[in-house]
């Protein structure tokens, strides 16, 4: 639940900076999508070097079941990443 509540937050804050027609406005929510960026950068490039490294580069026959059980990892990766998040 907490995934999809993150999810829904981050493409609300995407629509409003497209939706609102202010120059000023618009530098506001793109400041403020990097701030949190920049805030939560360690836990993002944390959750990227452990998906890459939990991909397996096998044979090619058994990419695409591969590359489901990844992403499926990377949801429950999410989540769990989420989860644990302290406000």
């Amino acid at each position: 639940m907490s995934q999809i509540i993150a999810w829904i937050v981050v493409l609300l804050i995407v629509v409003f900076i497209y939706k609102v027609g202010s120059f000023l406005w618009r530098t506001l929510g793109i400041l403020l999508l990097l701030f949190l960026l920049w805030v939560y950068r360690e836990e993002i490039m944390t959750q990227l070097n452990q998906w890459t490294q939990n991909f397996r580069w096998g044979d090619l026959s058994t990419l695409g079941n591969q590359l489901l059980q990844w992403l499926k990892d990377i949801g429950s990766s999410i989540q769990r990443w989420i989860s644990n998040l302290s406000f």
